[in-house]
């Protein structure tokens, strides 16, 4: 395998490398026993595996018609869409982290 293959991010080992990942990732969010962090956990790893595949679909789109800087605006938007992706997975860490933190500092409540 060339080196430059190695360093794209559509590469297809690290693909499914991330992939697996992202699946741990689900799996130990969904088990978490607070359900909302559960859930927002499980919505974090499904936004960030469309950000992945998007951004291979983007990658193939660039390498396979050859575009140039100048013909970027054919693939501007699913960019855009890409990084929207990411910017709503970065709050949904955040708040993620949040829950965290607020649920660490909370009393535990002695049973009645």
């Amino acid at each position: 395998m060339d080196a430059s293959n190695q360093k794209s991010p559509a590469n297809p080992e690290h693909t499914q490398q991330r992939l697996a990942r992202l699946a741990e990732y689900r799996a130990e969010s969904l088990a978490d026993s607070d359900p909302l962090r559960a859930n927002l956990g499980a919505g974090v790893a499904d936004m960030l595996q469309m950000a992945l595949l998007l951004r291979r679909g983007i990658d193939s789109q660039i390498k396979e018609e050859k575009i140039t800087p100048k013909q970027f605006g054919k693939v501007a938007p699913a960019i855009e869409l890409y990084l929207k992706i990411h910017r709503q997975t970065d709050r949904f860490i955040q708040l993620d982290q949040r829950l965290r933190t607020e649920s660490r500092k909370m009393p535990t409540r002695q049973p009645e």
